[in-house]
């Protein structure tokens, strides 16, 4: 699994978003009252912005919040797992082993409330 700071993570999808707005850092500051140096930071991964600033960048770019903050490798890493998972479960798993494996992701699930 990948091990990304939030500030890289905000840092690659904000370079990303801005690439597919068309917008530079300064459009970005001054649509949402930063200072260039502010945009050039998050972009570096130096600082993470305010959550006031993540729902000001989002809104700028016309992106949900989590398209800022969400780990994209780790996300589709997840997805393979599971893609995996049904792989093995289409035909190598008993019936009475599928109720164990949904017993144990019951009670994974139970332990997290």
């Amino acid at each position: 699994m990948t091990n990304k700071s939030a500030r890289e993570i905000l840092s690659e999808n904000l370079q990303n978003a801005l690439k597919r707005s068309g917008m530079d850092q300064k459009d970005l500051a001054l649509k949402i009252g930063v200072s260039p140096a502010s945009v050039t930071n998050w972009l570096k991964g130096i600082k993470y912005p305010r959550i006031d600033k993540i729902q000001a960048i989002a809104d700028a770019l016309n992106i949900s919040q989590s398209e800022l903050t969400t780990d994209k490798d780790a996300k589709n890493e997840i997805k393979n797992n599971i893609e995996t998972l049904a792989t093995h479960i289409d035909g190598d798993v008993t019936d009475e082993e599928m109720k164990e494996i949904l017993a144990f992701i019951k009670c994974i699930k139970a332990s997290k409330k």
